[in-house]
């Protein structure tokens, strides 16, 4: 399985109202908090559409609140995950506090602080990196199901990451 994304672009531009589409899209993303979750809620809805051979629609106002309906659970199953990544970012940077005590005691140890620094970088890459690989499938499943719980599925990662997880880590970066 591969991950083109101009065939993703392709597709959003495949409907009769695109242009429509995507102004009413960018205005919800001045709604604060909600704007977002029904810009999920229409993705997602939309791609379950078209994996079920229906046709592709396009956005309106109409259904805004199914919309939010549907986005509500990716968007707590995101930040759920996303509860879980913040203590590894600041284990992460642990080598940097220590670096920056490091110099305030000996201003000339700058070799010491750079290894540090870069050493911190990597991590934060690492955990990040991470965080979007493994919340991918968590975010698609709870989208697709509408319910936070389901897109915990133990079976439905590892599948999702045995599948397309070289190609997504590459795409990715």
């Amino acid at each position: 399985m591969t991950i083109s994304l101009n065939n993703a672009i392709g597709d959003f531009f495949g409907t009769k109202e695109k242009w429509m589409t995507l102004l009413l899209l960018s205005v919800c993303q001045f709604i604060p908090i909600v704007g977002p979750m029904v810009m999920i809620g229409y993705f997602t809805r939309r791609f379950a559409l078209v994996r079920s051979g229906g046709e592709e629609i396009d956005f309106t106002f109409d259904d805004f609140s199914e919309y939010l309906q549907i986005g509500l659970w990716p968007t707590l199953a995101y930040l759920v995950v996303s509860l879980v990544a913040i203590p590894l970012i600041l284990i992460a940077e642990i080598p940097m506090f220590l670096a920056i005590i490091n110099l305030a005691e000996d201003p000339e140890a700058i070799a010491p602080f750079i290894g540090s620094m870069v050493l911190t970088y990597a991590l934060i890459f690492l955990v990040s990196f991470l965080l979007l690989l493994f919340s991918s499938p968590i975010v698609l499943r709870s989208s697709l199901m509408k319910s936070f719980q389901e897109g915990f599925s133990m079976r439905f990662i590892a599948s999702f990451l045995k599948k397309v997880g070289l190609g997504f880590a590459l795409w990715i970066f």
